[in-house]
């Protein structure tokens, strides 16, 4: 073998093996680059972001439990002068929006504060005197408005307000009939639109709720579900079709717009007069909800979580919180 041969095919044979190299390094730093840039994707588990109102004052507090119920513990404790009423939760991305109730020598107020997923307060999202009771936050699909309750002054009825948070001002979208009446609980719509909400009102045998839809821009307002149906909680399902409404008769499922779709449990599934009805979340899956009835027949306020099937109607008990919830809210945590 001459040694030119030699010399050529040692030439080839480096050429092959630096192609091949070439090419490993290049799949290497492809696959690692997101990584490298990017980091490693959070490791996260969902949970559920629950709000208690207790017995006494300052007693008031934030809670998670996973999907299953297990694993329930209090993320805001209350503590001398400052409790925690409600709190609201993105999915799986934007802050977390917590009710903080203070007292100061000024008297007692409740503002919405913003928090991270790691449940430390960050700063208050509109701490105005002129809305002193401020409750059941609910932020909007592109995260710009917050819709919350609020009454300007002691006495007043509650009302749905609007907080811009680029611009850091507030405005009032629904007005209540008169005296006696108040409106709650406001949800947004998929599109961001219109917020739903319920308005209640006192009667001799008790009290009287319905649904209701406000448009942002016109500020008109419609009833969705009437007072004989008395819906006293609802959620909005994950695609923004339909929504599940805890009412009078029992837990139905509406389109978005109010017609009935179907009614999937009533209140023969629980122990008869036993619970009464709080807070409803619908979970990601299209099939499952998660809601929260007060128990009346404990010595103190309590609470029960139930697991709900909506293709069959099978309630499952989760887990008890102390306290009268106040809020449920879906969301993924950083474990």
């Amino acid at each position: 073998m001459s040694l030119k041969y030699q010399v050529s095919s040692r030439l080839t044979m480096m050429t092959k093996y630096n192609a091949r190299a070439r090419t490993l390094v290049s799949f290497l730093l492809a696959s690692s680059l997101p990584m490298i840039f990017c980091g490693p994707k959070p490791l996260t588990y969902q949970a559920l972001l629950i709000g208690s109102v207790g017995d006494v004052p300052f007693s008031d507090a934030i809670w998670t439990t996973k999907l299953d119920g297990s694993r329930l513990g209090r993320v805001f404790t209350p503590r001398a002068g400052e409790s925690f009423l409600a709190a609201w939760g993105e999915c799986t991305s934007g802050p977390l929006i917590v009710v903080v109730h203070k007292a100061s020598e000024a008297g007692t107020k409740d503002v919405l504060w913003i928090a991270d997923d790691r449940f430390h307060l960050l700063r208050p999202l509109a701490d105005r005197a002129k809305n002193r009771g401020q409750a059941y936050p609910s932020l909007s699909p592109d995260e710009h408005s917050v819709a919350y309750v609020a009454a300007p002054r002691l006495g007043a009825s509650p009302a749905i307000w609007i907080h811009d948070i680029g611009t850091d001002t507030d405005e009032k979208i629904s007005w209540p009939y008169g005296s006696g009446f108040w409106d709650t609980s406001p949800e947004w719509t998929d599109n961001g639109g219109s917020v739903l909400f319920i308005r209640g009102h006192r009667i001799r045998s008790g009290i009287e709720t319905e649904l209701m839809v406000v448009d942002i821009d016109s500020k008109q307002n419609r009833t969705i579900l009437g007072t004989a149906m008395s819906p006293v909680a609802f959620a909005i399902s994950p695609d923004g079709s339909r929504m599940i409404a805890i009412e009078r008769d029992g837990i139905q499922i509406y389109t978005i717009d109010g017609r009935p779709l179907e009614h999937v449990a009533d209140w023969k599934a629980l122990p008869a007069g036993v619970y009464q009805g709080s807070e409803v979340v619908w979970l990601p899956s299209p099939d499952r909800a998660v809601f929260a009835m007060r128990d009346r027949s404990a010595k103190r306020s309590m609470s029960q979580l139930f697991s709900i099937r909506l293709d069959t109607g099978h309630t499952a008990k989760l887990c008890r919180v102390p306290g009268r919830v106040t809020s449920i809210a879906w969301l993924k945590l950083p474990k």
